[in-house]
């Protein structure tokens, strides 16, 4: 009996004794940057009762957001959140002590910011990549990283946005819509950023033409912001796909005296320009195509516009200094070249004709 109370007696000394040794072991291979028996040691602590916190913030906070392992950076957050609220703790050797609370509050930022980042990038990546299938793989890269973002913190709007997002461009409508709604649903937005997300959301849904919901979208951002321009922009984009040109023609005109910047008020001649084109009056589209293009000279798709209309009004050599205007700014698009030489033809018959 004495022996096994003896036994019970050294299995706690020794518990004691090398208590806070894994941690400080860990703290060393920290500053050496040695991750990986770093983790070793943490893993270790996390069985002493008086070390698992620290180790746990060490864990999610050095640890796993080096590896991209999102998951065990919450779960190990949330051991850490599990002590005591006057456990305080210095986040780095250089640091001063503050409270856990606050050391974990900043790392979660700071893990967030990090998700997002790779995200974006990945976007980013997807938006130059050169062939299908590099497209493909950061299409699905981006989507894991925009889901571990979400997943992160679900009060945040970043990782809602950017799954619908990706969601969009793998063609995934469910996927898509179910983040914006879960976007559109999160408490304590302030009214300009809801304005932005209902027009974001409207913006997924034209994408799939569901324009029921795009247009109730709109609605409702117009009931916080009356007078938003970009919306009512939208608006007439929507009456443009929904084959209501003159629908179209009248949101364009109601506003485009209105819109200070030069690129929006370029882009709704453009599209002023479409819709009379639409509705047969190549005089009318020829004007806005002209303002569209000296709003954004830099602009291809205005003078291909431009060229376009004053091709179907006939006038042929004008048409050809805007396919000329077009191919100059993008000269590996094969439609310009083949306008400038279909309306030297035409002219030339025109010509022979006359």
């Amino acid at each position: 009996m004495n022996h096994f109370k003896n036994f019970i007696v050294l299995v706690v000394l020794s518990t004691a004794l090398f208590a806070g040794k894994a941690l400080e072991s860990a703290k060393i291979y920290i500053k050496d940057k040695d991750w990986d028996q770093a983790e070793k040691s943490l893993l270790e602590a996390i069985d002493h009762p008086k070390d698992k916190w620290e180790a746990a913030f060490h864990l999610a906070d050095k640890i796993y957001p080096r590896k991209n392992k999102w998951a065990k950076v919450s779960e190990y957050f949330a051991i850490a959140e599990t002590a005591p609220s006057n456990t305080k703790i210095r986040p780095t050797r250089n640091d001063r002590r503050i409270s856990m609370a606050q050391a974990i509050t900043a790392s979660k930022g700071r893990s967030y910011v990090l998700i997002a980042n790779r995200t974006q990038g990945f976007l980013s990546l997807y938006g130059s990549a050169k062939s299908e299938e590099i497209k493909q793989k950061y299409l699905e890269d981006g989507t894991a990283a925009a889901t571990s973002l979400r997943n992160f913190d679900r009060n945040q709007p970043g990782g809602f946005g950017l799954l619908a997002q990706f969601y969009a461009l793998s063609n995934n409508k469910k996927g898509a819509l179910e983040n914006i709604d879960g976007l559109l649903s999160l408490p304590d937005i302030n009214d300009e950023d809801m304005v932005s997300y209902y027009s974001f959301g409207a913006a997924i849904a034209l994408a799939f033409k569901e324009y029921d919901l795009a247009s109730k979208y709109f609605e409702e951002g117009l009931k916080i912001d009356p007078e938003n321009i970009k919306i009512k922009i939208d608006v007439g984009v929507l009456y443009s796909q929904i084959d209501k040109p003159k629908q179209a023609i009248s949101q364009f005109l109601a506003i485009v005296d209105d819109i200070e910047d030069e690129n929006l008020k370029g882009d709704t001649h453009f599209n002023l320009g479409l819709s009379y084109m639409k509705v047969g009056n190549t005089e009318e589209a020829v004007f806005h195509f002209e303002e569209a293009f000296i709003l954004k000279p830099d602009d291809e798709e205005a003078a291909y516009g431009m060229a376009r209309a004053l091709e179907e009004a006939k006038f042929y050599r004008k048409a050809r200094k805007y396919y000329r205007a077009a191919k100059d700014l993008n000269p590996n698009n094969p439609s310009y070249q083949s306008g400038i030489s279909r309306t030297q033809i035409l002219e030339d018959q025109q010509d022979s004709e006359d």
